[in-house]
């Protein structure tokens, strides 16, 4: 055995440390980076959210024809996602939701499902730098926080439930789910 030092990398995930002021730091700025030059990104423009609030994902937005369904064949959906899932479920809660409403149409995409992925990405290219913030003079108290749309899914009534966990002033939890069951409502 030999030891190397303090872990700078690992898994694609930068660790930094000030030990002074008793701080660590998680983030995929460099993965970030390799993802949007791979998926031919590097001109776009970033934006100030990940999402659009007023714009529900369903399946009727897949394509509508044998034209757009050759077309979206050809697009990378299902990289771009994968990718993006592994951002999401690290380091990046921020981006938790909107993957997950874009990864529900990976077997049928349509080009608005494919215009929310790429708004992700412009997203992440504008906060590439952002970073999970450890500290120890923070509280070591654990919180955690909660909440769920009722039937928000269009398709299905489904709901979908998130949480975060945060711990030393970071999220050392966090998850974003569809509901098993639909909604239902007596009368």
């Amino acid at each position: 055995m030999k030891d190397l030092g303090d872990a700078k990398y690992c898994l694609g995930i930068r660790i930094t440390r000030d030990q002074a002021e008793g701080k660590l730091w998680l983030d995929q700025q460099a993965y970030i980076e390799q993802i949007i030059q791979r998926f031919g990104m590097t001109e776009s423009y970033p934006v100030a959210t990940p999402a659009d609030p007023s714009l529900r994902l369903d399946k009727y937005m897949g394509p509508r024809n044998q034209n757009e369904a050759e077309e979206m064949k050809n697009v990378p959906f299902k990289e771009f996602v994968e990718c993006l899932s592994f951002v999401a479920q690290v380091t990046r809660p921020d981006i938790a939701f909107a993957v997950n409403a874009a990864s529900q149409f990976s077997a049928n995409p349509g080009r608005q499902h494919w215009e929310a992925v790429k708004k992700i990405i412009r997203y992440l290219k504008g906060t590439s730098t952002k970073k999970l913030e450890y500290s120890k003079r923070e509280s070591s108290e654990l919180v955690g926080f909660s909440d769920a749309d009722w039937g928000g899914d269009p398709d299905n009534r489904r709901s979908t439930t998130g949480y975060v966990f945060t711990l030393q002033g970071g999220a050392i939890s966090f998850n974003v789910k569809k509901a098993a069951h639909r909604c239902s409502f007596i009368l």
